[in-house]
This record gives structure tokens, sequence and C-alpha cells, in this order.
């Protein structure tokens, strides 16, 4: 996978592989969609380039959804994503919380 700098990343990218900050700390699992905040939060921990791509891939057993069961997995992203990020105030957590829903909204054809 080729890897971008930070300069090179948008918004709504997402990583490709976990990013790792200069110890070894997970800072972003895979799967994550960027935003300013998250490449800035990068930036700050001295994190110089990631791998990163569009993320449009469809999944095919979902092809085809009603909208009732489109709106209905909504719900439940928006749900189960709220439940792993109950206790989690800060900023940069509530923005991690956002990109996760919007990511797995995506996902859903």
């Amino acid at each position: 996978m080729p890897r971008k700098t930070l300069e090179e990343l948008n918004e709504g990218m997402v990583t490709e592989e976990a990013v790792l900050d200069n110890l070894g700390n997970v800072v972003l699992r895979e799967g994550v969609e960027l935003t300013r905040t998250l490449i800035l939060a990068l930036k700050n921990r001295g994190v110089t380039s990631i791998s990163a791509g569009s993320g449009g891939e469809e999944d095919p057993e979902q092809a085809g959804l009603s909208k009732q069961e489109k709106t209905r997995m909504h719900r439940q992203v928006d749900e189960k994503v709220d439940q792993m990020f109950a206790g989690h105030k800060n900023r940069l957590m509530r923005e991690l919380a956002e990109a996760a829903k919007r990511y797995l909204k995506r996902k859903i054809k």
C-alpha cells in the first residue's frame, strides 16, 4: 500500500491499516475516516505518513436493501458506536465516533 504524507491527506479518506506513532502506539485503527481534526492530531503525535485511500468499496451482500432496512441499519450503527464511545467526552473521541458512524453508514448500500 502506498503511503501518503499528511499534506496529501484529505477529509473523507479512510485509513488502510492501523496508524502508529513514533513509540509504536496505535493512534488510529484501520478503516477510520479522516477528518481535519484527526489529521491534525496525527501531526501532533509525530506521524508523518500513513496508508489511506478513498474507502469507497461496496459490500456486495448489502446491494439492493430497501430504504426501510437501510434506515434500520443506520440506527443500529448510531446505537452501537454511541455505546462504544459512551465514556469518552473529549472532542477528539467525539470526532472519532462521528467518523466511525459515517464510515460504517457508507458501507450500507
